[in-house]
């Protein structure tokens, strides 16, 4: 699921357009130490983690995961 704070996106002057519209786009260098989510360490988030690896295989998702890690993700408590 993709959750995204449309008010300070309007607030910053981000054409719609422009919004990521995929899980993948949040590794993309525009959303740089933007992008936050709960550590997938049990719950929901495990759950998620556990599909994508499911639904993408395990080198697609590990990649994502790291992509996501580079790009300045902020990862805290679900």
């Amino acid at each position: 699921m993709l959750v995204l704070n449309t008010k300070l996106l309007r607030e910053r002057g981000i054409d719609e357009a422009d919004w990521p519209r995929s899980l993948n786009d949040l590794t993309h260098p525009r959303w740089k130490n933007q992008v936050a989510m709960s550590k997938p360490i049990a719950g929901t988030s495990a759950t998620q983690a556990a599909c994508l690896f499911q639904a993408w295989g395990k080198d697609a998702a590990k990649a994502w995961y790291r992509a996501l890690r580079d790009n300045g993700v902020q990862a805290g408590a679900g």
